[in-house]
């Protein structure tokens, strides 16, 4: 491992980052950039992701000051094209609004789990089905558990695991959303959870051992 650096950033903001062909992505405070191993190009000085991700071979990303409950779409093989066009095809720049919570914003973005993009906000989440511009779909998986925490995000063999409200950690299966640190019969970790500044969550661990831990 060794360290390059190729350009500054606001501590005082997060920042996001992914990886798109050969060019590497990031988002802060003055707008979206790459890097191709030469040189740093700025892309949009206006697209402050605080989320980005790589899926089916365009840039996904959300948090843009102003317009947080969208998730932006680059052109399909080219995460610097975001703009759309008024008569585009299938590879075009996209722009989604989710559903879920609607009076709340997007906190974050997973790719992927089961082919799927899935995004999260406080208290919902869903996925985003299809491969093409014209058969994008939003889905809402649940109205009333979402995530602060979407880095926390997992695919733990076939389960989707994170972090969510009410200092609980969830599994979602696809068709099934478990609540994780309940346990059966009353065990699980809800005590300890209740017991902890939601704040540090980036802090915490729980060991497991066995298998009836979880």
């Amino acid at each position: 491992n060794f360290t390059i650096i190729i350009g500054t950033v606001n501590t005082q903001v997060r920042t996001a980052a992914s990886s798109l062909g050969d060019l590497f992505y990031w988002a802060s405070a003055d707008g979206l950039k790459h890097w191709d191993t030469t040189s740093v190009s700025v892309d949009s000085p206006a697209l402050n992701f605080d989320s980005l991700v790589t899926h089916k071979g365009r840039l996904w990303g959300s948090g843009v000051a102003g317009d947080k409950r969208t998730i932006y779409i680059s052109k399909y093989l080219n995460g610097s094209d975001w703009q759309l066009k008024t008569d585009p095809n299938e590879e075009d720049p996209a722009r989604i609004q989710v559903q879920g919570a609607l009076d709340e914003n997007l906190t974050g973005l997973f790719a992927s789990y089961k082919d799927l993009l899935v995004w999260f906000k406080a208290n919902s989440f869903g996925g985003i089905y299809g491969s093409r511009r014209s058969n994008f779909l939003s889905v809402s998986f649940s109205q009333n558990v979402g995530s602060a925490y979407p880095e926390t995000a997992r695919d733990c063999d076939g389960e989707l695991r994170f972090l969510g409200s009410q200092r609980a950690a969830w599994g979602y299966q696809g068709a099934n959303l478990t609540k994780l640190t309940k346990g059966a019969n009353g065990s699980g970790i809800d005590s300890l959870m209740a017991t902890v500044i939601q704040g540090d969550a980036v802090n915490r661990s729980w060991p497991q051992t066995t298998q009836n831990d979880w």
